[in-house]
C-alpha cells in the first residue's frame, strides 16, 4: 500500500523533511552500493518489482497521499505489467490501512 517507486526519491524527501543538504543522498546511495554492491535505486520497485518471482501483486495508493506521490504508485504499475494497481481517493497516506473497502480487496486478492 502507497509503496514509493524510487529509493531515491525516498532519501530526497527524507532529506527535505530533516532539513539535510542533497549531498547526504548522495552519500547514502554511494554506502549502498558500497555496501550491497550495487545502486540504491535497484532496490526500488520500478527497478526490481518486475523481476521479483512472484505471479501476482497487488498495490492500492491513494490519490491524495501526501507523504508518497500517487505519481509513485503510477510509475510502479507502468513499469510492472503483472501489478494489479488500485487507486483509492480520499484516504491519505495511513487511513488507506485500516479502510473496511481496502481491507476487503486485500482478502478477496489473498483469497
Amino acid at each position: 500500500m502507497s509503496a514509493p517507486s524510487s529509493t531515491r526519491n525516498v532519501a530526497e524527501r527524507f532529506a527535505d523533511l530533516l532539513r539535510l543538504p542533497h549531498s547526504v543522498v548522495d552519500h547514502m546511495a554511494d554506502f549502498i552500493q558500497q555496501q550491497f554492491n550495487r545502486s540504491a535505486n535497484s532496490f526500488s520497485l520500478v527497478e526490481a518489482g518486475p523481476h521479483l518471482p512472484v505471479q501476482r501483486a497487488l498495490l492500492l495508493h491513494d490519490r491524495h497521499d501526501l507523504n508518497v506521490p500517487f505519481s509513485d504508485g503510477e510509475a510502479i504499475a507502468a513499469s510492472w505489467p503483472a501489478l494489479n494497481f488500485r487507486p483509492t481517493n480520499g484516504l491519505g497516506h495511513n487511513r488507506i490501512m485500516r479502510d473496511p473497502s481496502v481491507l476487503e480487496q486485500v482478502v478477496e486478492f489473498l483469497d
